[in-house]
């Protein structure tokens, strides 16, 4: 099949209401345009993984499904894969996608494959750019940081957002929601360790740049 006819197909199976995925009627459906969409994708090649890649990698991010969106970004890896090598910027990005519907999924399992996700596109960082101050690299170390949060092992996910947040700092000032954000999340851990003072200070200091951003 043409690009795009695999295309065309993707955008297909974007209209099958996904997000009801879970809904007897829709796995059926999902299950005959999966068949049909692991035939396609196995047999492409050249510049056409390229935006076959791009397509999927849009749709899994829209997709309300976490079924689906997995689904597709699994094949968004294999592709990348095949396009970049093992060690490519968006490779790393992906994997942090996966990461981050399988933690949305929430089960002891998931979050154990999330962290894996994660902890893998900090790896394929890190050889790119270095451990530096980096936003790739402080995206990662949050998202493992939002991991352990969840398992209740909070030191662990203490020192992770607080290195979070100073290459954070460093790369998009104090200004930034991104590092407001994380602030939150700090004031989050103290919240969970019962140091409601501590938690309220930080909820404060995030607030006027959460404001901020809202306004712009």
């Amino acid at each position: 099949m043409h690009i795009h006819g695999v295309v065309s197909l993707l955008n297909k199976v974007d209209r099958g209401s996904l997000n009801a995925f879970e809904q007897q009627e829709n796995r059926l459906y999902l299950s005959i345009a999966k068949n049909d969409l692991d035939d396609v994708l196995s047999s492409i090649e050249g510049g056409q993984m390229v935006e076959a890649a791009a397509e999927l990698s849009r749709l899994g991010r829209s997709m309300q499904s976490q079924l689906g969106a997995l689904y597709f970004l699994l094949w968004t890896r294999k592709l990348q894969a095949k396009i970049y090598g093992e060690g490519h910027m968006e490779i790393a990005r992906t994997l942090n996608q996966i990461g981050i519907v399988y933690f949305t999924m929430g089960t002891v399992v998931d979050l154990g494959r999330a962290e894996f996700s994660f902890q893998e596109s900090l790896r394929i960082k890190r050889r790119l750019v270095g451990d530096t101050d980096h936003s790739e690299i402080a995206t990662s170390i949050n998202n493992i940081a939002l991991v352990f949060r969840e398992r209740k092992d909070y030191d662990r996910a203490l020192t992770l957002f607080r290195k979070s947040l100073r290459m954070k700092r460093s790369t998009v000032g104090d200004n930034s929601p991104k590092v407001a954000l994380t602030i939150v999340n700090i004031a989050n851990i103290y919240e969970l360790k019962g140091n409601l003072n501590k938690a309220l200070v930080l909820y404060r200091k995030a607030l006027p740049v959460q404001k901020m951003a809202l306004e712009q």
